[in-house]
């Protein structure tokens, strides 16, 4: 898991009474599709929200200048640090592609990172020798 800078961190976050408009800005400079939530003063993690719970809130007649507070979300998972790297891949799942890892401030002091990889032969075939062999004739 590679170290995320604190100040990219802080660039993420916003406070609870942040409206839609002020989160959809912190999105857009994250490049991660997610803002986090903390307290103002102390800094400690207070949840997360993404560009996918602002859409679901505009489509449901929600407006830019609502605060993200009311919005409906998921629950957060988060890390805590110290944790093994392996147990946090185990809390990525299909919706799950952010978490938090925090200190025992609760506060962000890294963030894991689901990056889905995988191989999508274009130019080569996945076919056995013998399949190929039918379809391209050997002179």
């Amino acid at each position: 898991m590679q170290r995320i800078d604190k100040k990219k961190i802080e660039g993420m976050s916003i406070p609870p009474e942040s409206t839609i408009r002020q989160a959809m800005v912190v999105i857009g400079r994250g490049e991660i599709g997610t803002a986090f939530i903390v307290e103002a003063q102390t800094k400690r993690f207070l949840g997360l929200i993404t560009d996918g719970d602002i859409r679901r809130a505009i489509l449901k007649g929600g407006n830019l200048e609502d605060k993200i507070q009311l919005i409906e979300r998921p629950a957060t998972k988060t890390a805590s640090v110290g944790m093994k790297v392996e147990e946090i891949a185990k809390m990525f799942g299909e919706k799950i592609r952010v978490i938090p890892v925090l200190d025992l401030e609760k506060r962000i002091v890294d963030i894991a990172l689901y990056d889905q990889r995988f191989r999508l032969p274009v130019a080569e075939p996945i076919l056995g020798e013998t399949l190929l062999v039918t379809i391209l004739p050997v002179h």
